[in-house]
């Protein structure tokens, strides 16, 4: 599974962006709980409010189905006009 991070997620955690993870997670929501016990840093980006996650370039809510083949990109909320 291919992971991408953006914004003050990928600050938390630039060694895992654009990495390939091996997880047995079936949903974002697992993944996030597998990714969070392997960093704490990371673990607190996720737990900020306006987390958006898209799976395969489309957006989803955290119970989406994620395969092995999956690409999932975690973003943090975007400011800025």
């Amino acid at each position: 599974m291919r992971l991408l991070l953006f914004g003050q997620i990928r600050d938390s955690a630039e060694h895992l962006h654009d990495t390939e993870i091996t997880s047995s997670a079936r949903s974002v929501r697992e993944l996030m709980g597998w990714l969070c016990q392997s960093d704490a840093d990371l673990a607190r980006a996720f737990h900020r409010a306006g987390l958006r996650v898209a799976v395969d370039q489309c957006f989803v809510d955290f119970e989406a189905a994620i395969t092995p083949h999956s690409e999932v990109a975690f973003m943090s909320p975007l400011s800025g006009g």
